[in-house]
């Protein structure tokens, strides 16, 4: 199913490898560098998943998420995090902000895809099953 997703990362080079790897599936990929431009794309018509990296310069993803949860027509939208934090502390916020996922970088474009997929088809995501796939991915 293709999809509008919405990728905000901070580094350049992940920023185009998730869009590349998510185009490649047919989706519709916009790419900010930080949690402010998500902010500022409130106006235009909402995406089907948000990925958003975590920790970002201007305004963090959890700070974004929180703003895009007040916005009445933002506040269903799917918002996945990707980022090089594994931090417990940065889990439970995030989920309890609304969040639908969490990756933890580096990610396989498999996994990428597959986490996506899931999200935009049914909304949900086992979130323990999320951080232990990502990190066994890490080794090979």
């Amino acid at each position: 199913m293709a999809a509008r997703i919405l990728i905000a990362e901070d580094e350049p080079d992940i920023r185009d490898y998730l869009a590349a790897v998510l185009k490649a599936a047919g989706h519709q990929v916009t790419e900010v560098g930080d949690g402010a431009e998500v902010l500022t794309r409130l106006a235009e018509p909402k995406p089907d998943l948000v990925l958003m990296d975590l920790h970002m310069p201007v305004l963090s993803g959890l700070e974004a998420l929180k703003y895009l949860r007040m916005a009445a027509s933002w506040a269903d939208v799917p918002v996945l995090f990707l980022t090089a934090s594994g931090a417990t502390e940065d889990m439970v916020t995030a989920r309890s902000l609304g969040a639908r996922g969490y990756l933890v970088k580096p990610v396989r474009a498999a996994d990428l895809s597959a986490k996506v997929a899931m999200v935009i088809e049914d909304k949900s995501l086992v979130w323990l099953d999320d951080i232990t796939q990502s990190r066994s991915s890490q080794g090979g």
